[in-house]
């Protein structure tokens, strides 16, 4: 079963989502940890968000919708399904270009 902590402390995952270059890419990636787009929600609108958090901050609506994303993860993430919102997805997108940004830092 995927969680949004397990998520975040996989580093392979994290880096994924940092080196990802296509949505098809992203598709995989996501596939492959066991993650599924909320409905309304295109591999090239994920990949879009995920890569606009390179150099950017979750802004409001962003940080409400992961709120409610988390909401609706913890409810899904008994029945063993994790569904990613928008806003999870820049979090996530946010959190793992932070991450890599501090390990090369740190390497330096």
């Amino acid at each position: 079963m995927t969680n949004i902590k397990d998520l975040l402390e996989n580093k392979e995952f994290m880096t994924g989502l940092v080196e990802v270059e296509t949505p098809e890419a992203l598709g995989k990636l996501l596939e492959a940890n066991g993650i599924v787009l909320e409905e309304g929600l295109t591999l090239e609108d994920a990949f879009k968000m995920v890569k606009d958090q390179e150099n950017g901050e979750l802004d409001e609506t962003a940080l409400e919708d992961v709120s409610g994303g988390i909401a609706l993860t913890l409810a899904l993430t008994s029945a063993g399904l994790l569904i990613a919102s928008g806003g999870m997805l820049c979090f996530l997108g946010g959190y793992a270009y932070q991450s890599i940004k501090k390990g090369i830092k740190k390497r330096k």
